[in-house]
């Protein structure tokens, strides 16, 4: 499945030169995300020196210490990253739901349906919030 520009967890900079290359808040072009995997998988230093650099910001963004933490300045790098963060997202949600009580397994729901938004992307999004507004 090829992510939608918008649901990336992206720094506003990046996601402007991303959405340069796409023209909206799409589906990132085939070929980006396919060339971007293709890359990788070429070159495992790059790789694990990009999940180690999604886990640093991870632990950056996760601490509410200020700004984006140390995101690479390459776009393609950046669209890794985000791409690998939204793994972490992931696990961490279905991890966080397995502590909920019922009533806040209800309310999670309720807020899920009302804002027509998985969990990650409501956690995606508070987190864009919570680091933009501290600007």
């Amino acid at each position: 499945m090829i992510p939608q520009l918008k649901s990336l967890l992206l720094p506003p900079v990046i996601r402007e030169r991303l959405r340069a290359k796409t023209d909206s808040d799409s589906a990132l072009p085939i070929n980006l995300s396919t060339n971007v995997i293709e890359r990788l998988k070429k070159d495992p230093v790059r790789a694990d020196r990009l999940s180690d650099l999604a886990v640093a910001i991870w632990d950056h963004l996760e601490a509410r210490r200020p700004g984006w933490g140390p995101w690479p300045l390459d776009t393609e790098d950046a669209l890794v990253v985000s791409m690998l963060l939204g793994a972490l997202i992931e696990h961490e949600v279905s991890q966080s739901i397995l502590t909920l009580s019922e009533d806040e397994m209800a309310f999670v729901e309720q807020q899920s349906q009302e804002q027509g938004l998985s969990l990650e992307q409501i956690l995606i999004n508070s987190i864009v919030e919570r680091v933009e507004g501290q600007r």
